[in-house]
Order: structure tokens, then C-alpha cells, then sequence
């Protein structure tokens, strides 16, 4: 991380606009990831209940630019080197090539799927350039911010979802709602990211 921010530490927002900045995010018919909280009688008597919808959902994957989102697509099958390989050339570059920046930069963590060897021979094939990523930086990143964003609308006031369509509807909504200055602003503040990176000497930042 300190490695990381001392090298992007001076660039500037016409560099970070050039980044494409990508993710998944797991969604659940019942509430975002994290614990589960549950009334009981005392604290010494309690009962387990069993919600088999509980943790079903879906996985999507979601690429963005200064501008707005770029790309958001829902994944079925569960993501290996081999499908997020097909998920590139066939649902996303295949798709976006007209609205990628010019001299674009593709980020992705440093996930299994993302760093095998067949997922960067393809890339190196298709010539796209990367941005070497920090391992454990999600708060670098400027769509963690948007999952957030997008987390509080789709779960609004306790809000659960009877099916994977009905909760993909509210995450497509959630999605194209947010206002394009948000995405400018959440890149305009990668530099200042890395400042508090190493004013912090690499550890865990705020944003």
C-alpha cells in the first residue's frame, strides 16, 4: 500500500479519470452481507431459526468511470478464472468499447479469478493495460464507495425481496440513480486517498 500510494501519490485527476475501476458485490434477498441480528427472550434461553431464503441472492459484477457507471452485470454462476474471462469479452469489452476513455486503465483486486494466469494471459492478449493494485485496499477504491451508495437505497428502511428479480430490478435502479458529480467526486478524492495512506504508513484509511 505505502509502495502503491508513493508511486500515484502526485498524479492527478486527469489520470484517475482515465482508471476503470471494477468489482463484485454479493447481494442477499434478506439485508447486505454482515451479521445477522436476532430478538430473543434473555440472554441465557435462545432459539435457532432457519431462513432458507436468508442468503440466497445474486453476485454482480460493476465497472465504473469519472462519468458514471459503466457496466453492471449480474453473474449466475460462480466465479472462476474461466468465467470472469468469458464475462470480459463477451459482456463487457465487447460492449463498452465506444464509451472506455481514451488511453483507458483497467483495475481489478487482486481476487483468485482476477490474478490467475490465465485471466492475465488473456489480458495481456487483448492488450489492456492494468493498474497494479494493492493487496487488502478496498478503501483506494472509488466503487466501494458506489456498493455503499447503492446498499442503502436497495436496503431502504429494512427492505427484503421475495426473488433474485425483483431484487435485481432495485439494484439496476439503485444503480442508474446516482448522480454523475458522485462518481466525479469519489475520483477527485483518490489523491488525497493516498495521502492519508501515507500519513497513516499504509494502514486502514477512512473512506
Amino acid at each position: 500500500r505505502l509502495e502503491f500510494a508513493r508511486k500515484y501519490v502526485t498524479e492527478n485527476f486527469e489520470f484517475w479519470k482515465k482508471v476503470i475501476f471494477t468489482d463484485e458485490k454479493r447481494w442477499n434477498l434478506q439485508g447486505n452481507d454482515g451479521y445477522i441480528s436476532v430478538w430473543t427472550k434473555n440472554k441465557y434461553s435462545y432459539s435457532r431459526i432457519t431462513a432458507t431464503n436468508l442468503r440466497k441472492g445474486l453476485m454482480v459484477w460493476g465497472a465504473i468511470s469519472a462519468t458514471g457507471g459503466v457496466r453492471l452485470i449480474c453473474v449466475e454462476e460462480k466465479i472462476n478464472s474461466e468465467i470472469y474471462i468469458g464475462m470480459l469479452e463477451n459482456d463487457f469489452f465487447n460492449n463498452v468499447e465506444d464509451i472506455l476513455p481514451d488511453g483507458f486503465v483497467f483495475q481489478q483486486d487482486n481476487a483468485p479469478p482476477h490474478s490467475a494466469k490465465a485471466t492475465q494471459d488473456y489480458l495481456e492478449r487483448k492488450k489492456i493495460p492494468l493498474l497494479e493494485w494493492p493487496a487488502r485496499s478496498p478503501d483506494l477504491s472509488p466503487i466501494e464507495n458506489i456498493w455503499g451508495i447503492m446498499t442503502k437505497k436497495v436496503y431502504s428502511s429494512g427492505k427484503t425481496y421475495e426473488n433474485v428479480n425483483e431484487l435485481w430490478d432495485a439494484i439496476v435502479k439503485a444503480w442508474f440513480e446516482i448522480p454523475v458529480e458522485v462518481f466525479t467526486k469519489l475520483y477527485e478524492s483518490i489523491p488525497k486517498r493516498l495521502v492519508c495512506v501515507l500519513e497513516e504508513n499504509g494502514q486502514r484509511i477512512k473512506y
